[in-house]
C-alpha cells in the first residue's frame, strides 16, 4: 500500500509469477510466487521494480477431520465384545456406505473398497477378499468398507479409514391367514 501524504506517483502493482493479479488478490495455490513489486513514474518520482524474492505456499496435510463419512441409518453401534463396529439386519438391499465425501475447500480424491470376511489368517485376525468393482455387500455375512483420500492440489498424504460390519441374518416370521395356510 502506498504510505499516508505521500503524492505524485503512478500506479503501483505486485506481480507474482509474472501475473499481475491486482492489489487485493494473492495466491492461494501451494506453489513458490517469484513476487514483483512495480511502480509507474509519476509527477514526483520517476518508476521502480523491486524484486522481493519468493512466496512459497506449502501443501497442507489431509486429516481424518477433512472427510466426512455417512453411515446408513439402518447400521447399529455393535456391543464393544465384538470383532466389527456396526451391525444390521438382512433386508435384501446392497449395505453399503450413504456418502464418503471430502470437505468443501479441501482439494483431494476418494475411493471406496469393499471386502468380505473369508476365513481367518494363521494368527487368527479376519481374512478379507475384496469384491469386484461395482460389487456390495447384500447378504448376511461379515464385512468390511475402506475409504481411501488422497489429497491433491493444495494438500497431501493419505487418509485411510475403516468401517466393519456384519449383516445378520433376518428372522423369519410366520403369518397364517384365514384359510389356515401358512
Amino acid at each position: 500500500t502506498k504510505k499516508d501524504g505521500l503524492v505524485g506517483f503512478g500506479d503501483f502493482e505486485v506481480i507474482y509469477n509474472g501475473d499481475n493479479l491486482g492489489t487485493d488478490t494473492y495466491p492461494t495455490n501451494a506453489g513458490t510466487y517469484a513476487v514483483v513489486v512495480k511502480v509507474e513514474e509519476g509527477d514526483n518520482y520517476t518508476g521502480a521494480t523491486l524484486e522481493l524474492g519468493n512466496l512459497t505456499i506449502s501443501e497442507k496435510s489431509i486429516t481424518e477431520n477433512d472427510v466426512e463419512v455417512t453411515l446408513p441409518t439402518t447400521w447399529d453401534e455393535a456391543d464393544e465384545d465384538k470383532d466389527y463396529d456396526y451391525e444390521t439386519v438382512y433386508n435384501g438391499e446392497v449395505q453399503k456406505l450413504t456418502s464418503a465425501i471430502i470437505k468443501t475447500g479441501i482439494t483431494g480424491v476418494i475411493e471406496e473398497k469393499y471386502y468380505f470376511a473369508n476365513g481367518t489368517n494363521a494368527d487368527g485376525s479376519i481374512k478379507w477378499q475384496a469384491f469386484g468393482e461395482n460389487e456390495y455387500p447384500q447378504n448376511a455375512g461379515l464385512y468390511k468398507a475402506v475409504v481411501i483420500s488422497n489429497g491433491t492440489v493444495n494438500y497431501t498424504g493419505t487418509v485411510t479409514l475403516e468401517y466393519t460390519y456384519k449383516i445378520t441374518p433376518r428372522q423369519i416370521t410366520f403369518k397364517i391367514d384365514d384359510k389356515g395356510s401358512i
